[in-house]
């Protein structure tokens, strides 16, 4: 039996069921299969950040998210030398937007920004509890066909269709689908990678680890997981992260040193410091971590999402919503290549534009995985020093709610660099920092997040696809626009607002052009026009047909992407000094 359907998703893991929900919202026919006949019962994945949020919720599906949240206010992170310290040696409080309250000023602008980041929260629910609310999510859409317990077990393709053959794992019936493209969003052993023969690229088996699941109601109490994100245990022998998974008392240790070969009931009573406390093991399991992405996203109709795409040690959640984000432009563009409105080059930039940007989130985290593969040892080893424990314990414990663990500049810096669907400005870009975000209202850049007086924001105000904000408002000389996406076919949306302080954030731009993914896809005073054709309808209408892939970019708008923005990088070399510092001072003291 064959079936015809626009798109095939092989994967029920959290970026298939993204998918699937953006597909779904915009009567995209489609079918997801998925080998497991359940949803993740192991925990992972614990944090969806404050971006993959606001992608969340313009899918409606933020507060079904979070209603199941473990916890939704400011947090913190311990660090000691067991599980049940009650004074532990070092806490970092966690601000629930993770961020702060104030941007940091860009020397080279004007303008200041006093607002948060976003009024999107870090999301604290694992995996388990976040998929079966997707999967149901999912099968509410009537184009939506959410099939588990069904193994993909052959997939081609020629110039016109794909054709994907799977089995029912109980039954053993066979079907056979053609579809118009498929995505494989089946995680890092990805079936669907492999019979592309597509490779990852990267390093590989940077650290052998352990994580073992367990219930302990009596750590439950006495860790109080309203209030403690997770905590750091440093020995001289063992060095694990713990993190409370739900209210019940189920918790997950991720060993990341460790010395010999021990029992999981062994291993956590090193963490618990020998004291009696009942745990009971669910499941324990080795892995080996690897940072790695493949050498494409896509090959013909096929594409790749999520980890089948990208892996990476789990560090802050940044693998699971990376793909959250690729499914998100992939969304999109599917969505518009298939009701007809986007250009022939629109699905080949998914490549284009995601490869870049998952290249610098591996760049960036494994540099933090470094800072803790390297000093985690020296650190467990201070950390039972006298003088050093005496100076965390006063000086940061009295700070605590001060400390800012951050990375804003992952979470919102990252740009669509040389993206072919953006249309440069000769404004250069500020410096990239990873460890701090300057909202930048330029296009590859995400749309800064505004909030108006009576608490609305400018997000909420944005279509489901693309989006003119017009700042200039006494003066409607956006129709050019406006014909050029009728004569187009693309759903725009026209935002007309009178807000000082709004443009001058948006850098005193009359017109900017915002993406269904929130990035800016041109920004300007005027509507460009050509060298051969000073129309500005017919300008408009390149413009419409950059942004969307009908057309690539005039040569007359093109200006060259080198040195626009600095790399800043001392941050962590600063880092390292003041460790080593502190390390000396411990040491001359400790000889004392």
């Amino acid at each position: 039996m064959v079936e015809e359907v626009p798109v095939v998703i092989v994967g029920g893991g959290p970026i298939g069921l993204t998918l699937s929900c953006i597909l779904g919202k915009n009567n995209i026919e489609h079918v997801l299969l998925e080998k497991n006949d359940s949803t993740s019962n192991w925990p992972k994945a614990m944090l969806t950040n404050p971006r993959s949020m606001e992608l969340y919720h313009q899918l409606g599906l933020d507060a079904l998210l979070r209603e199941e949240e473990l916890v939704g206010s400011d947090s913190r992170i311990v660090i000691g030398n067991s599980l049940i310290n009650e004074k532990p040696i070092l806490q970092f409080s966690v601000p629930a937007q993770m961020l702060g309250k104030n941007a940091r000023r860009n020397p080279d602008d004007s303008y200041t920004f006093d607002e948060e980041f976003t009024t999107e929260n870090i999301l604290r629910l694992s995996q388990t509890y976040i998929e079966p609310i997707l999967k149901k999510a999912a099968n509410e859409y009537a184009s939506s066909e959410i099939k588990f317990g069904w193994q993909v077990q052959a997939i081609s393709q020629n110039q016109d269709q794909v054709t994907i053959e799977a089995v029912n794992g109980k039954s053993g019936e066979r079907k056979v689908y053609h579809a118009q493209y498929a995505v494989g969003c089946d995680g890092g052993k990805s079936f669907v990678r492999k019979s592309l023969g597509i490779h990852f690229k990267g390093q590989f088996d940077l650290a052998h680890m352990k994580s073992i699941s367990f219930i302990s109601q009596e750590l439950k109490e006495r860790f109080v997981v309203d209030t403690v994100l997770g905590a750091v245990t440093a020995k001289s022998h063992i060095q694990a992260l713990t993190v409370p998974i739900n209210k019940e008392g189920l918790f997950v240790s991720h060993i990341m040193r460790y010395e010999g070969q021990l029992k999981p009931e062994e291993y956590l009573k090193l963490l618990l410091d020998n004291e009696d406390i009942s745990c009971n093991v669910v499941f324990a399991n080795d892995w080996q971590g690897h940072f790695a992405s493949a050498e494409t996203l896509q090959q013909g109709r096929v594409f790749l999402a999520g980890d089948a795409c990208h892996v990476m040690i789990p560090i802050g959640g940044f693998g699971m919503n990376t793909g959250v984000l690729d499914a998100y432009d992939l969304g999109w563009k599917l969505v518009a290549t298939l009701n007809g409105w986007g250009g022939e080059k629109l699905l080949a930039s998914y490549t284009a534009e995601r490869l870049p940007f998952i290249n610098g989130v591996l760049d960036r985290v494994r540099r933090m995985f470094y800072i803790l593969q390297n000093y985690a040892g020296i650190f467990a080893f201070l950390v039972r020093t006298r003088p050093f424990n005496f100076i965390l314990s006063r000086f940061f414990h009295m700070d605590a709610s001060n400390l800012n663990i951050g990375v804003s500049g992952i979470l919102f810096g990252l740009r669509l660099e040389s993206s072919p669907l953006c249309i440069p400005c000769s404004i250069p870009l500020p410096p990239d920092n990873p460890l701090s975000y300057t909202p930048t209202a330029l296009p590859g850049c995400r749309a800064p997040h505004y909030q108006f007086d009576d608490g609305s924001t400018l997000y909420d105000k944005l279509g489901s696809a693309f989006t003119l904000l017009y700042l200039k408002p006494s003066e409607q000389n956006y129709d050019p626009l406006m014909s050029a996406a009728a004569h187009c076919g693309i759903p725009l949306k026209v935002v007309s607002l009178e807000d000082e302080k709004l443009k001058t954030f948006y850098r005193g731009m009359d017109f900017v052009l915002i993406r269904p993914d929130l990035y800016i896809a041109w920004c300007g005073n005027e509507i460009p026009t050509l060298l051969d054709n000073e129309n500005v309808n017919e300008g408009a209408k390149v413009l419409m047909k950059v942004v969307t892939g009908a057309v690539s970019l005039p040569l007359e708008w093109q200006r060259s992407r080198k040195n626009r923005h600095a790399v800043r990088t001392w941050q962590l070399p600063l880092l390292f000094s003041l460790l080593v510092g502190t390390a000396a001072i411990s040491v001359v003291l400790l000889r004392r």
